[in-house]
């Protein structure tokens, strides 16, 4: 009995010892020297200007950080506007870094905080000055006379948790209508200078109404941002999105489509070998895309079985500084129908493109499908069956047609009213020299036509009563 009242009065006395600990960490949190302490402590950790309107110290279960209303300064390189601010901080403290004699953060977890992403006419942005570098600089060999400069410590954050989230976007002092909401993840340092990345968040735009703007993923790994995040490898993905969400995102107005979109997407930085002097100068993030729209129409028409959808798969490398992008490889496909080549865009305040397509087969039901989608009049006994092959090549913005050629070995159609198909013998055509011209089509119908003989055929396709030319017309 002797020996648990012994036993109550230790646990009282540590009981008491916490508590008082507890209510004297509390106080002095909120004095102006601890306070202007700890902020030291956070600027060296962010390695820039930090502003908090009070502190709290937790000892129990686990020492741990709290601040309110964080606000982190801007390089003023890159504007006077805050970096990043937050309601509410909370940083978990290692004892270990306390007992060596500076702050050791474990997780840092932010609470609604708020990014704005910053690029200057350089073309750089203000993250790349934040986190630490991948590699300390090494210092040559040999000897070295006087006093040696000791090493800058690296940041010590390990883990940054984010709930609930924004990120802004602005180029120079304009500050762009689109952002990221609802952000939530982690950034965690995995290696020196290196960081992790698993984030999601829903895209959202100033003065839209988004209704299914779907969620984007990211994951991914970068380098320190002193060596502007190379190399690394980010992989997006972006899904439950609608069309008309879509476009409202990037041109800020509805344009009556529907449909469902989903986007993968991978970019490399700091990976792109390639021996050709053009390619250096576009920088080194190489990337691939591949987009996929679904369910395509007419915002006031039903769906159907048979609207059309479309793949896209891009292959190329992006300059983020100069704000050209090459697709070395673009793929788009429909149910029936393929496209292939490659492209070259400048994507800046004077946007420029030059798309080659090397390699088309376009079968007209894919046509009439994506008229039919967007047209509520185009009865449903129609249908054509032709297979179209070409190229084409298209400049500028808008796009302007250069050159094309299109051929197709024939086909038929059924009309309704028409007892027998519509028969369409073989078409050939371009466009050279800002004119559009095409061969002879031959055209024929009736029930008899399916019991002549080829010589009879061939003596009807050269009837000029069956044949048409068109003449050169300007396109």
């Amino acid at each position: 009995m002797n020996r648990l009242r012994k036993w109550w009065r230790w646990a009282l006395v540590l009981a008491a010892l916490v508590a008082v600990s507890q209510i004297t960490a509390t106080i002095l949190a909120r004095t102006n020297r601890v306070h202007h302490y700890l902020t030291e402590h956070l600027e060296r950790s962010f390695g820039r200007p930090v502003e908090v309107k009070h502190f709290n110290v937790t000892l129990l279960p686990s020492l741990r950080l709290d601040a309110d209303q964080v606000t982190i300064g801007e390089d003023p390189s890159f504007g006077n506007e805050y970096f990043l601010r937050a309601e509410h901080l909370s940083a978990g403290l290692r004892w270990t870094g306390l007992f060596r004699g500076y702050f050791e953060f474990g997780t840092l977890s932010l609470s609604r905080p708020s990014l704005i992403l910053v690029r200057n006419h350089e073309g750089r942005w203000n993250l790349e000055r934040w986190l630490p570098p991948a590699k300390l600089s090494v210092i040559p060999s040999g000897t070295v006379y006087g006093p040696q400069t000791g090493v800058t410590p690296a940041n010590r954050l390990r883990r940054i948790d984010i709930e609930d989230g924004r990120i802004n976007f602005k180029i120079l002092d304009e500050k762009l209508p689109f952002a990221f909401t609802g952000v939530s993840g982690a950034v965690e340092q995995v290696s020196q200078g290196r960081w992790q990345l698993q984030l999601e968040a829903q895209p959202w735009r100033s003065g839209a109404s988004l209704q299914s703007a779907g969620t984007v993923y990211v994951r991914g790994d970068v380098a320190g941002t002193s060596a502007r995040l190379q190399p690394a490898e980010i992989h997006v993905h972006w899904d439950k999105a609608s069309l008309a969400d879509l476009l409202r995102l990037f041109r800020g107005r509805d344009y009556g489509v529907r449909g469902l979109f989903a986007l993968d997407a991978t970019a490399k930085s700091g990976g792109v070998d390639s021996k050709d002097p053009a390619d250096s100068q576009l920088g080194n993030w190489s990337y691939t895309l591949k987009a996929r729209a679904t369910q395509i129409h007419r915002w006031d028409l039903t769906e159907r079985s048979d609207n059309p959808s479309m793949n896209v798969n891009l292959l190329g490398r992006l300059s983020v500084t100069t704000g050209k992008t090459v697709a070395d490889r673009i793929i788009v496909e429909t149910s029936k129908s393929n496209l292939r080549g490659t492209a070259l865009a400048a994507i800046s305040a004077d946007p420029s493109w030059a798309i080659h397509l090397d390699s088309a087969g376009v079968q007209a039901s894919d046509v009439l499908a994506w008229y039919r989608a967007f047209q509520p009049v185009v009865d449903d006994a129609i249908s054509v069956n032709q297979y179209f092959t070409g190229m084409m090549t298209l400049h500028g913005w808008p796009l302007q047609l250069d050159d094309a050629a299109f051929s197709s070995e024939g086909g038929e159609a059924r009309v309704p009213g028409f007892t027998s198909p519509v028969r369409i013998g073989t078409v050939e055509g371009g466009r050279h020299h800002a004119q559009l011209t095409i061969d002879p089509v031959h055209i024929s119908y009736g029930s008899n036509v399916a019991r002549q003989s080829p010589l009879e055929a061939a003596q009807q396709r050269r009837a000029p009563s069956f044949a048409r030319r068109t003449r050169a017309a300007d396109w």
